[in-house]
């Protein structure tokens, strides 16, 4: 056998395998890039010119998925033609064995392997960002399409609808030229539905006009991203209870310009994943459990630095939002689960629960503008932390006053005993805030440290069920993420290490039936590539789902592909 590295034959061998891989993945990447835009140009967000830009953007995302079997073709092709040339015949018989025939399509493998792997932890993940921010980045033009062809735009758990939309320069307003706004639309006709976790409709609104402002902005990890700003004018509304509301003017709320890739880890890079697994909160899914944790320990915190102060000062010092502060008199307080509130607990039986009030003077300070002093039979202090879903939230007490009387600044002429039907009259003083509030140092507190405060309150005998499901809840969506990342990481390198064993697969199989017709052959490769591939997209799920046992699957179909790869080797071997 001779020692001679046939370079000739390794040469035109490889030229022609590269020749047909290029072609071959030319066709395939213009093809699949075509087929990823039809959707979104069909479902309205993509014009003639961004359709253009969406499909080369696309081409490089698709030789993930076209690279292994263009790469596995043109091996097929360019080894079944040297077979049927009787070249590998010719080079056996000179003594260079089937091995060293078959090395140009190793070392062509591993060099596919290594590009495909390049490209899916670095390159790929940030075309897909801007694949992405083509199709979303434009907000009037989502809403003005959609709204449009009478469809709904979806903002988290709340379904838009609007019967006319009008878009409006920013510039022609200048408050809006000096907030920096870049659009701005105006609704007629707008429906808003609130919807719950299992879809079903917990509030609805109807409003005449409701404005929509688009401004620049930053999360808190620096990114840019758009913020638009909604602000309902005048309507009514159906709560759950089917309670009718008539309101002029509803709260304004923001939410951020749709965008797919800041809460899927598909769109970030091997350094991105490395990095995310120290920092979840980056992702917004993680954000928003992790603030919501944030908010229950600091109820906690209040209510536990309450009850302490009156227990031990019998009084604590409460403040308005607009500064008044107000003092509590009365022993503790102890959950009461029929009011779903903190019931007072009186300094000794009989004895009512005292409220002062200090009022703001002209130099805005307290007890400037008198004191209003309250004695109530009955007191509750509720907290109110605002929805799961909102991310402007804040930490708010209300004190709800049964049977009071007040005196002094600002109260109302007479005592109150009882209102029409021998029921207790009752006041109530709303947005009341901590004297000393724990919330901002507790949200500036990752996932990692907010769970690791949690976790001695919620085991054990006195475990605490408030503060339960956002633990919990905190905890699965760590460890789904923790998995993703698993799946999305071993999903790359099991296609990368596929890519290398197609290429393989298609040029034993090439030889190896040399008689056979180029399609025939090409099916017995790609048969059982395609089955890899299959694997690995099951398996990158069950990874995800379940853990490490998916590891199995997914690269199960990269090790069955290989071991049928080196069992036809050895077949041409004996051959």
């Amino acid at each position: 056998m001779t020692r001679t590295a046939p370079w000739t034959l390794w040469r035109h061998t490889t030229a022609e395998l590269w020749r047909l891989l290029l072609l071959t993945t030319a066709v395939l990447v213009t093809v699949i890039s075509f087929a990823a835009a039809v959707k979104p140009l069909a479902d309205g967000k993509l014009g003639p010119a961004e359709a253009v830009r969406f499909v080369l953007l696309a081409m490089p995302p698709m030789l993930a998925y076209a690279l292994p079997f263009a790469s596995g073709f043109a091996a097929t092709l360019a080894f079944h033609r040297l077979a049927q040339d009787n070249e590998v015949l010719a080079a056996h018989a000179g003594g260079v064995s089937h091995g060293r025939v078959l090395a140009p399509a190793v070392a062509s493998g591993l060099v596919l392997a290594g590009v495909l792997l390049a490209l899916n932890e670095s390159v790929i993940p940030r075309f897909l960002r801007s694949m992405e921010q083509v199709v979303q980045q434009d907000v009037t033009r989502l809403m003005v399409r959609s709204f449009a062809r009478g469809q709904a735009v979806e903002v988290g758990s709340l379904m838009i609808h609007a019967d006319t939309v009008v878009r409006v320069d920013p510039k022609t307003d200048p408050r809006l030229a000096e907030m920096g706004a870049t659009q701005y639309l105006v609704l007629g006709g707008v429906v808003f539905l609130d919807l719950d976790r299992f879809g079903e409709v917990r509030d609805e609104a109807v409003v005449r006009r409701a404005p929509v402002v688009v401004v620049p902005d930053e999360d808190e990890h620096g990114r840019r991203q758009s913020l638009a700003w909604v602000r309902p004018e005048q309507g009514s509304g159906v709560r759950r209870d089917e309670t009718l509301v008539l309101f002029e003017r509803l709260r304004p709320f923001s939410f951020a310009v749709p965008s797919a890739f800041e809460d899927d880890p598909k769109f970030l890079t091997f350094g991105e994943f490395r990095r995310l697994r120290h920092e979840p909160d980056r992702m917004g899914f993680i954000r928003m459990r992790t603030r919501d944790l944030a908010y229950h320990l600091a109820e906690r915190a209040t209510t536990d630095a309450i009850n302490g102060a009156l227990a031990t000062q019998g009084r604590v010092r409460l403040e308005r939002a607009n500064g008044e502060p107000i003092v509590v008199r009365a022993a503790g307080i102890a959950w009461d689960h029929g009011e779903r509130a903190w019931r007072l607990i009186p300094a000794r039986d009989g004895t009512p629960i005292g409220v002062e009030v200090w009022r703001l003077g002209p130099g805005g300070e307290p007890g400037g503008g008198g004191v209003t002093e309250i004695t109530a039979e009955q007191a509750w202090l509720a907290t109110h932390m605002g929805g799961p879903r909102l991310e402007e939230r804040d930490l708010t007490l209300r004190l709800t006053l049964r049977g009071f009387a007040a005196r002094g600044a600002g109260a109302e002429p007479g005592t109150v005993g009882e209102a029409p039907g021998g029921q207790l009259a009752e006041r109530v003083l709303d947005n009341i805030r901590p004297g000393e509030n724990p919330l901002p140092s507790l949200l500036a507190m990752d996932a990692p440290e907010l769970l690791a405060m949690a976790k001695p309150r919620v085991t054990g005998e006195n475990a605490d069920p408030f503060l339960i499901p956002p633990t919990l809840e905190l905890e699965r969506r760590l460890a789904r993420l923790d998995r993703e990342i698993t799946s999305k990481q071993h999903e790359r390198w099991a296609m990368a290490a596929s890519c290398f064993v197609m290429v393989v697969t298609g040029a034993v199989t090439a030889v190896r039936l040399r008689s056979s017709l180029p399609l025939t052959v090409y099916l017995w490769s790609f048969f059982p590539a395609l089955g890899a591939v299959l694997t690995i997209s099951g398996g990158q799920s069950l990874v995800h789902n379940t853990g490490a046992p998916g590891l199995a699957m997914l690269w199960g179909g990269v090790g069955g592909l290989a071991v049928y790869t080196l069992a036809a080797y050895r077949g041409l071997r004996k051959h």
